[in-house]
């Protein structure tokens, strides 16, 4: 069994979160659930007629069940037993890694606990992590290379060396994350499994990082291009998301903003920001590890990387969104305060990390290919 370290300490805020999971989003819940809620005159209001397998919402997509003071009706009246599983379960997430045979998957060789960030509670315990402490420890039963670990599926060994770059080398964080993504363009150039190995074996190799590294310190970019680029990203990201009430009081103010913004006017402040904000690298890493950890698994590895790709976003427009409500603040006299990036980076797990989708088809209809190219990433992250 692995967990991330947090995970035993996770407490549901309930009435005192301020983004509640109850609202803002569709709920699923299990078909076992939903049939049971139909059986019951009870709880058949409950079930949503216009959209298979989810809650009713409000006119407003909050859940018909949370009462004015941010509680659940249902726990309330029934307790923690009544709720759906997808309720219950909230935020965790359990992984199984099957031992592979030549026919089917096997038996179960480790499963995995983690939790996403879409709960703002989850990233606060990330917060009071210490600056070096590791978020997860990938034990030696997944590690590539031991000899006992072949019989691990390939998209395991795949997130683990992600895990790996992010968590033991060196590097700042941008540098972390191409060199994941170069990795997995090297993967997904591989015809044959074995070629998957082989490419771990060589990407282990501290002179080859190194030299990867060092390519990307070398590229040429313009910064004013490469702003330019990020803010109209923002705009596309958030365009419909601010007509959502949850989501309009945390972007419908910066996407107003950088709708009229000159952003040679902002460039200098920009590099500055990006300087200051390096003292974020640590919690920014502790979340991105987490989420890849219990979200880059699939084993479509087109999947496994539009999921990579979403996690990197979410950080990205995390930090532009911050940097804009900076200026907006600073026209008033007033600083974005230090929770504001558990607020944003949780927002964004839920726009961006539960759509991967979504994303993917965005990025297939601007760049004909939902895997971006390694010098597009590049720039968004400088």
């Amino acid at each position: 069994m692995i967990k991330t370290k947090i995970f035993d300490e996770f407490t549901c805020l309930a009435d005192k979160c301020e983004m509640t999971c109850c609202r803002g989003w569709s709920i699923r819940v299990e078909e076992a659930d939903m049939e049971k809620w139909k059986a019951s005159e009870e709880t058949a209001y409950l079930c949503d007629k216009t959209a298979e397998g989810q809650m009713k919402l409000s006119h407003c997509k909050t859940c018909i069940l949370l009462d004015e003071n941010g509680l659940c009706e249902m726990v309330k009246r029934h307790g923690d037993e009544a709720l759906s599983k997808t309720c219950k379960e909230f935020p965790r997430k359990v992984n199984k890694i099957y031992e592979l045979t030549d026919e089917q998957e096997g038996k179960v060789l480790c499963e995995e606990y983690s939790l996403t960030g879409a709960c703002p509670a989850v990233l606060q315990l990330i917060d009071k992590e210490e600056k070096n402490a590791k978020i997860v420890e990938i034990p030696a039963l997944c590690e590539h290379e031991l000899e006992f670990a072949m019989p691990v599926p390939m998209e395991y060994r795949i997130r683990n060396m992600l895990l790996y770059f992010l968590q033991e080398t060196e590097y700042t964080l941008e540098e972390k994350l191409m060199l994941c993504f170069d990795f997995l363009h090297e993967c997904l150039e591989c015809e044959w499994e074995t070629e998957v190995d082989d490419c771990i074996e060589v990407y282990q190799d501290c002179e080859n990082e190194e030299e990867h590294v060092a390519l990307y310190r070398d590229m040429q970019y313009k910064k004013e291009e490469a702003f330019y680029e990020l803010c109209q990203t923002f705009f596309d990201v958030t365009e419909f998301y601010k007509e959502e009430q949850m989501y309009g009081a945390y972007l419908t103010a910066l996407f107003d903003f950088v709708e009229k913004m000159d952003t040679s006017a902002y460039l200098e402040a920009w590099e500055q920001f990006k300087q200051d904000f390096t003292r974020e690298d640590a919690f920014f890493t502790k979340v991105i590890v987490s989420e890849i950890f219990s979200d880059c698994i699939s084993d479509d590895l087109e999947i496994l990387i539009e999921s990579f790709q979403s996690i990197v976003m979410e950080y990205i427009m995390t930090r532009v969104s911050l940097f804009l409500k900076e200026q907006l603040l600073q026209a008033q006299g007033m600083h974005v305060q230090h929770t504001e990036k558990i607020a944003y980076m949780s927002l964004y797990i839920r726009m961006i990390g539960h759509n991967v989708d979504g994303m993917a088809e965005y990025w297939e209809d601007n760049f004909d290919d939902p895997i971006l190219e390694k010098e597009y990433l590049y720039l968004l992250l400088q």
